[in-house]
């Protein structure tokens, strides 16, 4: 047995007790945070949880509702509970802001492999956000990148599961490092923009038909990733309609999760928001029909792959 192979057998149970340690650390992390936020809710009134469903701030079309929120969540001063000021984006401060920076796009970036620059950028991003009036960044884009049609392209990963989910935490991370909540969108497999809202008065929207395997192995390791080691907010609302999206498959996935990391729901997964595991819309954003009729009613476009 060579010195090496020595060494590491050595070493290997220690390195096994450190991260049984770090799981169990996280694990009475999001046990407290989950005691917290059950506390806290068991006190709001019946208007008050609606008012979180929903938020108070329908977005105008650049974004500039509320304190230039795209989506915005009153708060509860009695509990403790802070406003929350949502805005975009992935490749920097958008909506109609003026006096922001060019970042880089995050395809441009994701060619560096460089975890350590995406975190840096991710607190550069939470910085400029906060200095806007924001503490909820839309991003960042943990969608693969499926055609180079797509009009989101530039500020996704690339195709790369793996390097989107390495560099996707990495960035989450510098945003919270700065007191910022990164809501990771969009959950699942939205990669197409025609068609993809399903806007009125037909509500035609693509139906993204995926396999068990791709969603496993392609689709969904960012989110996971984001999930189980960033712990950052929940996915934005999915804005197709996908067989990822399902209440089951996400309970079933994203059942290790911690408090707070809950896909809201839309119209357009065949889901209410209700009957959802985790029902919030975006806030102050609308069902464009009613969620009963989502399944069965609309007319699709359907993406198979």
């Amino acid at each position: 047995m060579s010195v090496l192979a020595a060494i590491s057998r050595r070493a290997m149970p220690a390195l096994l007790a450190a991260a049984l340690l770090a799981g169990a650390a996280a694990r009475a992390q999001d046990g407290a945070a989950v005691a917290e936020a059950t506390r806290l809710v068991g006190q709001m009134t019946l208007d008050e949880k609606l008012a979180f469903l929903d938020g108070d701030a329908p977005p105008a079309g650049t974004g500039t509702g509320v304190n230039a929120c795209v989506g915005h969540l009153p708060g509860l001063p009695r509990l403790g509970i802070p406003p929350l000021c949502f805005g975009d984006g992935p490749a920097g401060v958008s909506n109609g802001a003026t006096k922001v920076t060019q970042f880089p796009a995050p395809e441009a970036a994701a060619a560096s492999w460089d975890v350590a620059l995406m975190r840096e950028f991710g607190r550069a991003m939470a910085e400029e956000q906060s200095g806007k009036g924001r503490n909820v960044v839309l991003g960042p884009t943990l969608n693969i990148l499926r055609t180079p049609r797509w009009g989101r392209a530039g500020e996704s990963f690339g195709e790369d599961p793996y390097l989107t989910a390495q560099l996707g935490v990495a960035e989450i991370l510098g945003l919270q490092e700065r007191g910022v909540i990164a809501e990771a969108k969009h959950f699942a497999a939205n990669n197409q923009e025609t068609d993809r809202l399903g806007d009125g008065p037909d509500f035609h929207a693509v139906d993204a038909r995926v396999g068990e395997r791709a969603l496993q192995e392609i689709y969904l390791p960012a989110f996971k990733a984001r999930c189980r080691t960033a712990r950052s907010a929940r996915p934005c609302a999915p804005t197709t309609r996908s067989t990822a999206c399902t209440p089951a498959r996400m309970r079933r996935c994203w059942r290790s999760c911690a408090a707070g990391a809950s896909p809201a729901s839309s119209p357009r997964t065949g889901t209410s928001p209700i009957a959802a595991p985790w029902p919030r819309r975006k806030p102050g954003w609308t069902c464009p029909c009613p969620a009963a009729r989502a399944r069965s009613a609309f007319p699709t476009s359907t993406a198979r792959r």
